[in-house]
């Protein structure tokens, strides 16, 4: 008969303090900068050189996560930082494709304006492409939507567990966790602070069952997402080596579409099966 995990006698006490909210008026001024300094990366440059104009804007549009970030969090690695106080899969995915596609759109837009083409912003992107985009969007929203009504469901020890009530310390620490830097809500592992997120959390379960351990599901979406924004981005970088105007993107093979999809199916699917802890 299973039986429910009864909150520690006594609280545990962050390693870490909690975090302050640090936008300032130098968030404000780096972001309006950042937007500033991508129109005129994109507009000033020659088209001969419009593949390093989209290389900086790259880095431009990646600074302006991290600053956001910052100003949110106090983190640098703030906008990766899901409600979990964990590093999140979803959210590094989304923010890859992102980030090449749009720096890619941006750049072939102010060339076009650069070079006085007509309907300069008529740039034909496959339907392929917004299906990639779709599937990591998908992942984005539904991951918290699973988490979320684990969290609802109660805690308790598996069978052949310990008789009687345990304390919720103990059966985190039996679970291969740390009581010290993380918790128990529902059926899912939270970290006590965002300071506290790693990036191994990447490849780490969601569950108190498995959140000690890799997540194969996890690990495939990771080489998949970078495989193919890696395929992605030579194949743009190759279309901004070319001479005249840039009218539309590369073609996308349906075979990355299916990679894709497939690595997130299994990367939710993962998520929604249950992983019962261990008996302590």
């Amino acid at each position: 008969m299973a039986s429910p995990v009864t909150p520690a006698a006594t609280p545990v006490t962050p390693v870490v303090a909690p975090h302050k909210l640090l936008w300032t008026i130098w968030h404000t001024v780096v972001i309006v900068g950042i937007a500033a300094a991508v129109v005129l990366t994109g507009i000033l440059t020659p088209s001969s050189y419009r593949v390093w104009a989209w290389i900086v804007i790259m880095a431009l549009l990646l600074l302006f996560i991290v600053v956001t970030g910052h100003g949110i969090t106090g983190l640098w690695r703030g906008a990766l930082i899901d409600e979990q106080n964990t590093m999140s899969l979803s959210r590094l995915q989304m923010s890859l494709w992102t980030i090449v596609v749009l720096s890619a759109f941006l750049t072939a837009a102010l060339d076009n304006v650069h070079t006085k083409q007509t309907d300069p912003l008529s740039i034909a992107i496959p339907v392929e492409v917004w299906a990639l985009l779709g599937i990591t969007t998908t992942a984005l929203i539904a991951t918290p939507l699973i988490l979320n009504v684990q969290k609802l469901q109660p805690l308790q020890t598996p069978p052949g567990g310990a008789a009687g009530e345990q304390s919720e310390d103990a059966f985190i620490r039996a679970q291969g966790l740390n009581p010290d830097q993380q918790k128990a809500v529902g059926q899912v592992v939270m970290k006590i602070a965002p300071q506290l997120a790693s990036w191994g959390d990447i490849f780490t379960g969601d569950q108190i069952g498995n959140g000690a351990h890799l997540d194969l599901a996890k690990i495939q979406m990771f080489y998949f997402t970078l495989v193919l924004v890696v395929a992605y981005a030579v194949a743009l970088g190759a279309l901004f080596t070319a001479t005249g105007p840039i009218k539309s993107f590369p073609v996308v093979n349906q075979a990355m579409v299916a990679l894709l999809g497939i690595s997130n199916a299994g990367y939710l699917a993962n998520k929604v099966i249950p992983h019962p802890p261990v008996a302590s």
